[in-house]
């Protein structure tokens, strides 16, 4: 049976749940002790090319396999350590959104539009903890008593998220974006896209763009992480954003 947009509001608004006590790991409540100042605001950009992201994914996994972050038999995949590389150059652990593509747990893959939600999960400064984060918690989702649970307790309790992790590797693959005609190269973000975002929801965001050659990240974080990421990674840009024109409440 064809499941629709409708009958997936019918879901997530009128079907009772089947709770489970892992749900209340993926929903932050306001926790003052974990912010992510955004006093000194900067938008650093850079490219992780395949073969660099092997060696990473390589040796991240043998990291975590170390420290029991992730099964043995497990092995990263490359926007779990695109994102914890991102982590790594935090001060320290931050409540974070991850958005979540739910077009596979209601059965419907060729849904157009937007079609997903976001998890709430504190992620870890220390890039094998965070991907190991990263690898677990989007599991706990893939249940449609999850996005039931998560719809009545957002509107109940909202979010206190700090970071927002949004991954378009697999929404946007770049054979998809030629729309029947020769597929880009990349595909980027403009200071247009940052300036407003930093005006209009003044937290740090992670953006992971497809790439021909790899995986080109884009993020709105502290001074002092984007400092960090620039001196790790080749070929980076960063900028910052002009200060806010308005009083933010």
């Amino acid at each position: 049976m064809r499941i629709d947009r409708r009958m997936i509001e019918v879901d997530l608004y009128s079907t009772q749940p089947l709770l489970k006590s892992e749900f209340c790991q993926l929903h932050k409540d306001a926790d003052d002790h974990h912010r992510l100042a955004l006093t000194e605001p900067a938008v650093v950009s850079f490219l992780l090319d395949w073969e660099q992201l092997e060696i990473m994914t390589n040796d991240l996994t043998k990291r975590c396999h170390q420290g029991r972050f992730i099964y043995d038999s497990d092995v990263l995949e490359h926007h779990e350590v695109a994102f914890a590389s991102v982590a790594d150059s935090l001060d320290g652990p931050v409540c974070a959104s991850m958005w979540i593509d739910w077009r596979r747990t209601f059965l419907m893959e060729d849904l157009h539009g937007v079609a997903g939600g976001f998890i709430d999960f504190e992620l870890s400064s220390d890039a094998p903890r965070a991907a190991g984060e990263l690898r677990k918690r989007p599991l706990i989702a893939d249940s449609r008593d999850f996005w039931a649970w998560k719809r009545r307790i957002a509107e109940k309790r909202p979010s206190n998220s700090q970071l927002v992790l949004f991954s378009y590797l697999d929404i946007a693959p770049l054979p998809k974006l030629g729309f029947g005609g020769t597929a880009p190269q990349a595909a980027s973000l403009g200071a247009t896209f940052w300036q407003d975002w930093f005006e209009e929801e003044g937290i740090a965001c992670v953006v992971l763009l497809p790439h021909i050659k790899g995986i080109q990240v884009s993020a709105l974080l502290p001074r002092s992480s984007a400092s960090q990421l620039k001196a790790r990674y080749s070929d980076t840009s960063v900028w910052h954003p002009r200060p806010l024109s308005r009083t933010r409440f």
